[in-house]
């Protein structure tokens, strides 16, 4: 997208770094690809399958693939679906990809991983097994778009004779033809306002956008537009190019969009309308998604800050407004505004990514820069400079509100020396839910006798929230004997919550006769639990549930109510279906697969979507998350997707989250594969209203209680 921010930082922190929209103003992929992309093409000619046309075709290098992405509309923007066309082996370097003359593919291959020249390079011709006899097509209607391209050029020599053939291609069936007859017109500026009326009424989403970014303004009613296609692709192309004041109630409407490109777009419309000092009157706005894009706006022009305006930003009641803020004083290395940022800590950090933000601004304002080297990622700032120390200072100041002792409870290790014994006692006290489930989480990780015994002495607390208790049973590993008699005593709790978490927490545990007599006379006596039960003795659940291809039906099935505090616990239960392994939201779980990044509370998947990638996640695999199998010379084998590389050894996570690595010297090959490392059976992990409440902690209803936090 033109004018795009995709989260590309030269020379910065990771927490202003946006890989996949994480930070305010940045648009997210409509798809990842595999390591390295090296090349790119959109196949628009005729000797490949019909259905390759309008595809892309990227080459990666790091992966030894040729990759297929079909896209379809998806909002203001796109969603891709992906394919493998040809995987290789470790020699297999495809550098670049090109369509020749006769629609076949030419792929340069580097042949070899290391960069010198070397020699070994070669190019690789694709065509299709059978491509038949076709009559070369040298006009418009060409399939080949260098062809209609050079055609529709050739009539514009041909003086009016060959306008009016161009005006007629208008309305030739193929979108194609009239998207290059548009193109050539309008290039020569020969279309009427009659023509051009008709062809912002084209059946074509894609056509219709292509005339609102093209067309001149004299022909178009750019506002109408924003405000009535049908498409919001069209919708946000009106609005990049509208420059009127009139439209600032539809800009301003706009920017409150879930689309990210829709907001994108509202913005570009308002940097068009409105000067600096305009913009800087306009963040008074009662709005805050207005407020956000004013400030967006005025980072990104380069020019010296407002005092003031920064000022109120960082007070802003936003959390987003006061990341934006914090970014551009450490990017600009504002140092009239470290102790303000320092001061804020204990009130205005509240959400993970804004504590990362402050810590990181503060970092830049102190010179650990001077220590960045082409190349750095990821968080060796925080080792470089006090930013574990000043989040440990807080701990204990009385200003610090609970919405940011819980971040720092996040950042900060959990055997980190001062999360001592005596501040996680303080903050189990706390009247404040989220930081009370937070310190249990804490003391979660921590395999210490304080530990087991404040977790146990919660559970056993009937007086305080059950969900508290279920979290604080959650830490009594039942793989110790220990914990047995009392995970069956809360499995007997009058509260199905505590209960049927502690039945969870069970799961995979060593029981005597007894114990197990006591669980099956708890499943006859009570139909709801004899699913947990049953998984307990068996590992598996016997509950009637459709299978894997039938996704409407699966959709029924986990129709009704839901516990969305029951499926955070779900996600991140050691004895769940272990999505926290692999993914992170809200601020913990590990990034080995796709984040799950939310927008107004949801990820971005629907609930369908979602759904599917539980119950068969090979059948769309994100293209940036395809694995591998790597085997040594010795017959050692291991599969999972790429961790990192360098010349000396390769890396990758397992399903488990675990980084395996082997040295280059002892591999025989890598072998793409097409099976996800998400493993096929989640599904079959979990009860249905376990399912049921996990879809409901990813994907909340509107005004519904997300978490505890």
């Amino acid at each position: 997208m033109r004018g795009g921010d995709y989260g590309y930082r030269r020379r910065t922190l990771e927490p202003f770094i946006a890989v996949n929209a994480e930070t305010p103003g940045t648009l997210p992929m409509t798809s990842s690809t595999g390591e390295s992309p090296t090349g790119l093409i959109i196949y628009e000619s005729d000797q490949l399958p019909a259905d390759y046309r309008g595809d892309l075709l990227v080459a990666s290098w790091g992966e030894h693939r040729i990759d297929r992405y079909h896209l379809t509309p998806d909002g203001a923007a796109f969603k891709a679906t992906t394919q493998p066309v040809i995987a290789g082996e470790e020699h297999f370097r495809p550098a670049g990809i090109a369509a020749g003359p006769d629609g076949s593919l030419y792929v340069g291959d580097w042949a070899d991983r290391s960069y010198p020249l070397h020699g070994k390079g070669r190019v690789w011709r694709i065509s299709a097994v059978n491509p038949g006899e076709q009559q070369k097509d040298n006009t418009i209607t060409s399939s080949d778009w260098q062809t209609r391209n050079a055609a529709a050029r050739q009539l514009l020599t041909q003086g009016e004779v060959g306008v009016t053939a161009l005006k007629a291609a208008l309305k030739i069936e193929d979108p194609r033809v009239r998207a290059v007859a548009l193109n050539t017109l309008v290039s020569v500026d020969k279309l009427t306002l009659e023509q051009a009326a008709s062809i912002l009424q084209d059946k074509q989403a894609g056509l219709r956008e292509q005339a609102v970014t093209i067309l001149p303004e004299k022909l178009i009613e750019l506002t109408k537009i924003a405000q009535e296609d049908p498409s919001p692709a069209v919708q946000a192309a009106a609005l990049r190019r509208i420059s009127t004041k009139s439209a600032l109630p539809l800009i301003f409407k706009r920017l409150a969009s879930p689309d990210k490109f829709m907001q994108q777009a509202a913005r570009q419309g308002l940097r068009n309308t409105l000067s600096d000092t305009e913009l800087a009157e306009v963040f008074s706005h009662a709005d805050p998604t207005v407020r956000l894009g004013v400030i967006l706006l005025l980072k990104d022009t380069r020019s010296k800050p407002s005092t003031p305006l920064l000022k109120q930003a960082l007070n802003d009641e936003n959390p987003q407004v006061r990341f934006a803020a914090v970014e551009w004083i450490g990017r600009d290395e504002l140092h009239e505004f470290r102790e303000t940022l320092i001061a804020d800590l204990a009130s205005k950090a509240t959400t993970p990514e804004l504590l990362k933000a402050y810590l990181a601004a503060i970092a830049q304002l102190d010179g650990v820069m001077k220590d960045w080297t082409r190349g750095t990622t990821g968080d060796w700032w925080v080792s470089k400079s006090q930013a574990r120390q000043q989040a440990a200072q807080l701990l204990e100041l009385p200003e610090t509100t609970p919405a940011v002792l819980q971040q720092i409870l996040l950042f900060l290790p959990a055997n980190d020396p001062a999360l001592s014994e005596a501040i996680l006692t303080e903050f189990l006290k706390s009247e404040d839910p989220g930081l009370q489930t937070e310190t249990v989480r804490t003391l979660r990780e921590l395999e210490s006798d304080f530990a087991r015994e404040n977790l146990l002495r919660l559970a056993n607390d009937e007086a305080i929230d059950a969900n508290l208790r279920a979290e604080a049973l959650i830490g009594l590993d039942s793989s110790f004997a220990k914990n047995i008699e009392p995970l069956l005593k809360f499995a007997e709790d009058k509260n199905p919550i505590v209960s049927k978490e502690s039945l969870r927490t069970l799961s995979g545990a060593t029981l005597t006769e007894v114990q197990r007599t006591r669980l099956q006379q708890l499943a006859a006596a009570d139909a709801d639990k004899a699913a947990a039960v049953e998984r307990i003795f068996t590992r598996q659940l016997n509950e009637k549930r459709p299978t894997r291809d039938q996704l409407a039906a699966w959709m029924q099935t986990l129709a009704g109510p839901a516990d969305s505090q029951a499926g955070q616990r779900l996600f991140f239960h050691p004895k769940g279906p272990g999505c926290f392994r692999c993914h992170q939201i809200d601020g913990r779980g590990q990034q080995v697969g796709p984040g799950l990044i939310r927008s107004n509370g949801r990820i971005a998947l629907n609930r369908e979507r979602l759904v599917e990638a539980i119950i068969n996640p090979s059948k769309d695999i994100d293209p940036g998350f395809l694995p591998l199998t790597i085997v040594t010379i010795d017959g050692k084998s291991a599969s999972g997707i790429y961790h990192k590389h360098n010349n000396k050894e390769r890396s990758i996570y397992d399903s488990k989250g675990n980084v395996i690595s082997f040295k280059i010297s002892e591999i025989e090959e890598m072998i793409p594969s097409k099976t996800s490392i998400m493993p096929n059976g989640l599904a079959d992990q979990m009860t249905l209203q376990e399912f049921r409440d996990l879809i409901a902690y990813l994907l909340p209803e509107a005004g519904s209680n997300r978490s505890s936090d």
